[in-house]
């Protein structure tokens, strides 16, 4: 069956020949099954069941979208779902279904780039009142039982594609533009699907184990997988002196597109302010030159794009967060370096209701840079000596657009607001608990206190705002819960544990990055999944969206140990009714709020719809009006700067303001 497939590859046939594994894959393959088996958090054995979930997520990364495969492909296959297990326990380990599929998968694209190309030559319809569904993983589509049926599915693709590209070249505002650049246009795109196809042919042997063991890996949970050995041609990403970036981080998630997690203060992507979290990147562009599509890419290939020389241009092209399928922006980022200095804990100070609120943000953990300098931890405490001298009657802790960081700057932050105990437990796939404490019974703030969170709150700042909350040192003000990530990675060299590494100096195993511990909160809950619960909930801009641990396939469950003695400060049970009260009564009539609510409605409506239109003037009018959105939050922006209201936090300004105003009441109802 393998020579068939191999015979009827259209593509060269050395490239096909370099995905025959190379004689130590089978040992890496063995290895890492069996470390996942051992060392993994969850204590899963590589069974039929495992194998038919990894058999699914194996076909879901070759063709996710359901655009290249065939029913009649699929069901040729079924018959190997409960078996990769057995394939891996054979010695040597065999590997050959994975390359099949593999290869198959990439005769399918061949045929589909041959279609798609065929299309480009002026005639396709843009005036169709029609539509179609990009993303058919999550509709729930089914494959094509025929080649007319995929034919079809491609012509709507290359019609979508194409409006897009019109678009995204003359804009919303010149008509005629549209009809003299489309020959230009069509040839753009015809180059963009050759591409496509040529980084296809480019796999490797290694490159498809990657992607197999991924799968299995990704089983277990969404943050372990295994990472092939880097290599200088294609993996050079290391930050150098001659190498920049754009300060954002970023993570492939199932349906292949690179996602913004977190937008780094100081860095570029943050000074030129309009890429967000929850953006997916589908196309990546050098100054001027044409955009290379970036999905279902590796994350290192995409990083290696977006980096390069400072001062350079980048162009992105995303699909915001916050905007239905057919809307696609493109952002200008000039590459530079994250000033470190501007990534430091700041700290502003405001007058409510005759309360002076200090407002320390924390834009992450971080440790110290060098010998001698100061962690978050150390910042922080100078913040607060700083805060008492100058007279604060309370604190607001922001953590809403932090994601988090070292594990031991945030015990010791926490530590500034109690005396001393435990702050977080730690439990590894034995069962073993290990608590971390605080040992300094200096409490550097005994005041009043409140954490300002998000469901950007991710890791460490889960650690922290569920400690203070559990210590009833802090009001935890913000969205209903923080990002839920309470897992514990490591990752295990595997070269040093092969026998048949062909050269030591040139270790070959790669990587295994694996999920072994789980955090618990002293009081005994995860904050896996589920996060930290505000105890005054807040309006979020990203309520609704898809950027929580628990929107990701096979994040682990949430569950509770034995609760750690601590002492606690009494908590906030006798004025929490009131503050929930005054709180909802200023959201309900704040125009901010009531903006991001028609928003999230508006948002909600758009996204319940997956489909977008094949109809070039009903996609430009949708695009015309989101560039007017835009440019009237742009105006809004502007006059904030104009009036020296401008701030250099991430956080959405309403969100803080009522923190304040929260904090402001917690002072006054305790007199």
């Amino acid at each position: 069956m393998l020579s068939t497939t191999l015979a009827l590859l259209t593509l060269t046939a050395s490239a096909a020949d370099d995905l025959s594994p190379q004689p130590y894959e089978p040992e890496i393959a063995m290895i890492v099954a069996g470390m996942l088996e051992e060392a993994h958090y969850e204590d899963l054995r590589v069974d039929d069941a495992l194998s038919e979930a990894w058999f699914d997520s194996w076909l879901d990364t070759l063709d996710y979208q359901r655009m290249l495969f065939l029913q009649a492909d699929v069901d040729r296959f079924q018959a190997e779902r409960s078996r990769l297990d057995d394939r891996l326990r054979e010695d040597p380990p065999d590997l050959s279904l994975a390359t099949e599929m593999f290869q198959l998968s990439r005769k399918r694209f061949d045929e589909r780039v041959e279609v798609a190309t065929g299309l480009l030559d002026g005639s396709l319809d843009l005036t169709n009142d029609e539509s179609w569904t990009p993303d058919r993983h999550d509709t729930g589509a089914s494959y094509a039982r025929s080649v007319e049926e995929l034919d079809e599915l491609w012509r709507q693709r290359v019609e979508s594609d194409l409006i897009s590209m019109l678009l995204g070249e003359c804009g919303t505002d010149d008509p005629a533009c549209l009809t003299d650049k489309r020959g230009a246009v069509e040839e753009r795109l015809r180059k963009r699907y050759e591409r496509q196809l040529k980084n296809y042919a480019d796999y490797e042997s290694t490159d498809v184990l990657e992607m197999y063991l991924g799968s299995l890996a990704g089983v277990y949970d969404p943050h372990s997988t295994w990472f092939a050995p880097a290599r200088n041609d294609n993996f050079d990403i290391d930050i150098t002196n001659s190498v920049e970036g754009i300060g954002a981080r970023l993570q492939v998630n199932e349906a292949g597109y690179t996602t913004v997690m977190e937008v780094i203060k100081g860095g570029p992507a943050f000074e030129q302010g309009e890429l967000a979290v929850g953006d997916k990147i589908v196309a990546v562009a050098q100054g001027d030159e044409d955009p290379v599509d970036v999905v279902d890419w590796r994350i290192d290939k995409v990083v290696k794009l977006i980096r390069g020389p400072k001062d350079s241009e980048v162009r992105l092209l995303v699909r915001p967060a916050d905007k239905g399928p057919s809307v696609q922006r493109e952002i200008r980022i000039v590459r530079d370096r994250v000033k470190l200095e501007e990534t430091a804990a700041s700290m502003t100070f405001r007058e409510v209701d005759g309360a002076k609120i200090a407002i320390i943000d924390v834009p992450s953990f971080y440790v110290p840079a060098e010998r001698g300098a100061n962690g978050v931890s150390d910042d922080v405490s100078d913040l607060l000596r700083e805060a008492r001298r100058e007279g604060a009657d309370g604190v607001l802790l922001d953590l809403a657009m932090n994601g988090g960081g070292s594990l031991q700057q945030a015990v010791d932050m926490a530590g500034l607001f109690i005396t001393a105990g435990p702050v977080v437990q730690i439990r590894d796939r034995d069962g073993k608990v290990s608590p971390l404490h605080d040992r300094d019974t200096r409490m550097i703030w005994d005041g009043p206190l409140a954490v300002l969170t998000s469901q950007a709150s991710a890791s460490a700042s889960e650690i922290v705002a569920g400690a203070l909350q559990d210590y009833g040192r802090a009001l935890i003000v913000g969205a209903s819960q923080t990002h839920g990530k309470g897992t514990v990675q490591q990752v295990a060299d595997v070269s040093r544990m092969m026998r048949t590494n062909p050269d030591p100096r040139d270790p070959v195993g790669g990587a295994l990055k694996l999920t072994v511990q789980k955090f618990y909160r002293v009081s005994g809950a995860s904050t896996q999944l589920k996060g930290v619960v505000a105890d005054v909930v807040l309006p979020s801009p990203f309520d609704g969206l898809d950027v929580l641990e628990g929107d990701l396939d096979h994040a682990l469950k949430w569950d509770e140990i034995p609760r750690i003695p601590h002492a606690t400060a009494g908590g906030f049970a006798d004025v929490l009714p009131e503050l929930r009260k005054r709180s909802q009564q200023r959201v309900a009539t704040d125009e901010a709020f009531v903006e991001m609510k028609d928003d999230h409605a508006e948002r909600e409506k758009r996204l319940a719809d997956p489909t977008v239109s094949l109809s070039l003037e009903a996609r430009r009018a949708e695009l015309a009006e989101f560039k007017a959105d835009e440019e009237e939050e742009e105006e809004e922006e502007l006059e904030e700067v104009e009036e020296g209201e401008a701030r250099a936090s991430r956080t959405p300004e309403p969100l803080l303001d009522e923190g304040v105003r929260v904090l402001a009441d917690l002072i006054e109802l305790r007199g």
